[in-house]
């Protein structure tokens, strides 16, 4: 077979088939250190609270709190000096609250 011209089209690159198992995406860490798992369970949580105590929640999303875990993770270490910050759902006088629980 002749080599191309240098005038030729070539074809596009092939690019190498993809890792075994990478269909399957890993839990990412979400913003605030925290994998997509602990914040969607974090979140389903806290929604289920805001419902037991009849606290609205047409205007809570998934994305609001975890910019909101993603701001507060790092302020939170800083201040306390903490390698880690877990998040509880908590009721506080007869409201739903986050407590951020500093790990060292």
């Amino acid at each position: 077979m002749p080599p191309p011209s240098a005038g030729a089209p070539r074809p596009p690159p092939q690019e190498a088939p993809p890792p075994a198992g990478a269909g399957a995406r890993p839990a990412a860490p979400a913003p605030g250190g925290l994998s997509e798992t602990q914040m969607r369970t974090l979140y389903d949580a806290y929604v289920a609270a805001k419902v037991r105590c009849k606290e609205d929640v047409s205007r809570l999303t998934y994305d609001a709190l975890a910019k909101t875990v993603a701001r507060q993770v790092p302020e939170l270490m800083a201040k306390y000096k903490a390698t880690a910050v877990e998040f509880k759902v908590v009721i506080k006088e007869g409201r739903v609250v986050l407590k951020a629980v500093p790990r060292f």
